[in-house]
């Protein structure tokens, strides 16, 4: 009886440690992964920038908090500041007028350092200048109206082929482009209208435009 009682102990044992093993088993069973969720986005609509000759409309954007800036407030915010507006007008006589007309750029492009030159408040004595990098889609809207996350914002630059650029020029109604800030985050605006300068309205001139910013 003694070893009949031992046997079944041994095999109490076995099985204990049988039904112990099953159960670690199922806890190491791997778990169905959950994605990440995608990235926000700010949209800005209908920001409107005067050129250098605007003297209503600042030309300096804020691409963080969506705001339109003056020279003043840009220079004192420069380290906000990553797209500036500038219309090149024969009026103006500006030899780079055919080449560049609408254009939107970085503090860093040496073209907008030639059109925002004030001694007071001109880009030269910015204390940040900051580099943003362009690259311009096309005409295809939907591209822009379509986003509805910050990682399709960034996948619009980071897909495109197109060279990268501290300008975007001859912009016109409808035109789509994305950019790049100096902290990496990722935009991409539609044109919706541009007023070109005229003799009529002292050379001033107006650009109307949708932007999505990833967060």
């Amino acid at each position: 009886m003694k070893k009949l009682r031992t046997f079944y102990l041994s095999m109490l044992t076995v099985a204990s440690l049988g039904l112990m093993t099953s159960c670690g088993d199922d806890n190491d069973d791997p778990q169905p992964v959950t994605p990440p969720a995608a990235a926000e986005m700010n949209t800005f609509s209908a920001r409107i920038l005067g050129n250098q000759n605007n003297a209503t409309s600042g030309s300096f954007f804020s691409a963080t908090d969506g705001v339109v800036r003056n020279s003043t407030d840009a220079k004192t915010n420069s380290g906000l500041i990553d797209l500036i507006y500038y219309h090149s007008s024969p009026l103006s006589g500006d030899t780079a007028a055919a080449n560049h007309a609408a254009t939107l750029a970085s503090p860093e492009d040496t073209k907008a350092g030639e059109v925002y030159n004030n001694a007071n408040n001109g880009i030269q004595t910015w204390t940040t200048t900051n580099t943003t990098m362009f690259k311009r889609i096309g005409t295809n809207t939907a591209t822009y109206t379509n986003l509805t996350n910050g990682d399709q914002v960034a996948a619009v630059y980071t897909n495109s082929t197109a060279t990268p650029t501290t300008s975007v020029k001859k912009l016109k109604a409808n035109d789509v482009f994305a950019f790049v800030t100096s902290t990496g985050k990722h935009g991409v605006a539609k044109i919706n209208s541009i007023v070109a300068p005229t003799a009529a309205n002292n050379n001033q001139s107006e650009l109307r435009m949708d932007v999505k910013m990833e967060k």
